[in-house]
């Protein structure tokens, strides 16, 4: 866990530097599994923790952070085989969900 959020953190501090003006949304889509429908009770729970870790990155202005893992999730809170095949990748209709829910955001961040 440590490693995710430790990688990201210097990215976002030289984009920063880099190009100071430029606005990121940071979001977050993992889980670990194999087949079928993982239950909620079984999704990573460290994926909680990274989001915690990451949403303190926003800084409202230029970095912005979005947990969208919800949004694949069924009606019982578990994670299908449909949304992400291999429960790390996005299939077509993951993606699909992801765009629709980022899509106001980034409409906010372009203008």
């Amino acid at each position: 866990m440590e490693q995710i959020t430790a990688g990201i953190k210097p990215i976002n501090e030289e984009l920063k530097k880099e190009t100071p003006d430029l606005k990121r949304l940071n979001v977050l889509v993992k889980s670990l599994g194999q087949g079928g429908t993982i239950p909620a009770a079984k999704l990573n729970k460290k994926v909680a923790e990274i989001n915690a870790i990451l949403s303190k990155f926003d800084d409202g202005k230029t970095v912005f952070y979005k947990d969208i893992g919800k949004e694949f999730l069924d009606q019982n809170g578990g994670l299908s085989g449909e949304i992400m095949p291999d429960y790390l990748h996005l299939s077509a209709k993951g993606y699909d969900i992801w765009g629709k829910a980022i899509k106001a955001d980034i409409e906010k961040l372009v203008k």
